[in-house]
């Protein structure tokens, strides 16, 4: 069932890009001629009591600006490290599991309008783990899975140089092996641009 929502979602963001109009020069006059390049800083926690620290940067698809259903869209690729950490399952020494993951994401960001300080992202990407993920409530049966966030943002200023985005991020195999019972975070982002 995933795989056919995850593929499904594929689809539509094919078809959508290949119909979706490319924004005009005039519809972007108040925006820089290329989305900036971003670095961020995030913290993640999970019903499971698992926490998150990720670090970042966002590349814009240089390029892609497009009004589709009335709204401003524009995609980036989103390179991220995290640090997750969580009670372990055999209550071994220091207490706690730890694992390295490393992401990449491509993302779609949506807005009202160009110049709206509020937006919207959704994404789905993949991720490696350096280990097996396991917790006293969950155990994931492979190192690599697949990455989904949604999130809802506020530029901090004009420029569109400072933002926090809040965001619930989902990280799964997708049932390609079991146990999959996946983690969820809730995680407070913020993102500098230059």
């Amino acid at each position: 069932m995933k795989r056919q929502i995850t593929l499904t979602i594929c689809s539509l963001l094919a078809s959508w890009s290949a119909t979706a109009e490319p924004v005009q020069p005039s519809q972007t006059d108040a925006l820089p001629a290329s989305q900036p390049y971003a670095v961020y800083a995030q913290l993640g926690a999970s019903p499971h009591a698992a926490h998150s620290q990720t670090i970042g940067v966002l590349l814009p698809w240089q390029g892609f600006q497009r009004q589709w259903g009335g709204w401003h869209w524009q995609g980036y690729w989103d390179a991220w490290l995290a640090h997750w950490a969580a009670r372990r399952q055999d209550g071994g020494p220091a207490g706690y599991a730890h694992a390295t993951t490393l992401g990449i994401t491509p993302t779609l960001r949506t807005s009202p309008t160009a110049a709206s300080r509020w937006f919207f992202d959704l994404g789905i990407g993949f991720s490696l783990t350096d280990r097996h993920y396991s917790n006293r409530r969950r155990e994931m049966s492979t190192r690599y899975n697949f990455a989904s966030h949604a999130g809802a943002g506020l530029w901090l200023d004009a420029e569109r140089r400072h933002a926090f985005v809040l965001r619930i991020q989902h990280v799964s195999n997708a049932g390609i092996k079991r146990p999959n019972p996946g983690e969820n975070f809730l995680q407070l982002r913020y993102q500098a641009s230059f």
